[in-house]
């Protein structure tokens, strides 16, 4: 099991790595060796099991982020085993 410390280093050093189109096979490449695996839990009574972590995806649009940005964040986020992105604008 990954923690949560480690698994927020391999996100951020994943989203400053896609901030340099040079580096983004890397970058899946140093994710996927910092983290084997994200815990999971039970949600509610739905049966369905989502990870601890999600990934808030609301910057992305509002910054307008271009796509291979958005494509390298979000593949390595799911690559890294999150199942829960969320899209709200605000709360």
């Amino acid at each position: 099991m990954t923690s949560r410390r480690r698994f927020l280093q391999a996100l951020s050093t994943s989203a400053a790595w896609a901030c340099i189109p040079s580096a983004a096979p890397r970058m899946r490449q140093d994710a996927a060796k910092a983290t084997a695996s994200i815990e999971r839990r039970r949600f509610g009574k739905t049966g369905l099991e989502v990870s601890v972590l999600g990934f808030g995806s609301a910057e992305i649009g509002y910054e307008q982020t271009d796509q291979d940005t958005v494509s390298q964040l979000l593949g390595t986020a799911l690559d890294s085993g999150v199942n829960v992105i969320d899209t709200a604008e605000c709360y």
